[in-house]
């Protein structure tokens, strides 16, 4: 487990930058959750747990998706639930070069990396609609699994 308590106040001032941010280019469409808020700051939670685990450290200076979240290529997909896949938009793929999937426990400010895929892998995941169209999803069976200590 990943403890982001200590990160939190940069992690919640972030998430609230990248939410205003995305509203002030006036194209922001809020998720599906209808909550913004709680979306950026899982994302945000997410990539910085992907960045302690990976020792590669975040461009606090970027507030909008460029398709990846970190210098070796990765896109952090965070999710909240224990349904454990990884789900990317056919468009979403951006130039990511692997995906992570990371589990963010917001009330306990706990993570968990559950896993990786190639964007090879992404690509050739089957196509599902899960209530939100049509997306790549990844069973976490079929993830790369991480052990602390990875560096990817």
């Amino acid at each position: 487990m990943i403890d982001l308590a200590p990160h939190w106040p940069t992690i919640v001032r972030r998430a609230k930058a990248r939410t205003e941010a995305r509203q002030a280019q006036g194209n922001f469409v809020p998720p599906h959750s209808g909550d913004a808020d709680k979306a950026d700051l899982l994302g945000v939670a997410g990539e910085w747990a992907w960045s302690l685990a990976t020792g590669q450290r975040q461009d606090e200076s970027t507030l909008v998706d460029l398709g990846f979240d970190s210098p070796d290529g990765t896109n952090v997909k965070a999710v909240a639930e224990p349904d454990l896949r990884l789900v990317v938009s056919p468009g979403k793929l951006g130039h990511a070069t692997a995906f992570a999937l990371v589990y963010v426990n917001l009330q306990e400010k706990l993570a968990t990396i559950i896993g990786t895929a190639t964007r090879e892998q992404v690509q050739a995941a089957p196509l599902r609609n899960l209530g939100h169209g049509l997306r790549h999803v990844v069973e976490q069976k079929d993830l790369q699994p991480w052990a602390e200590g990875d560096r990817r």
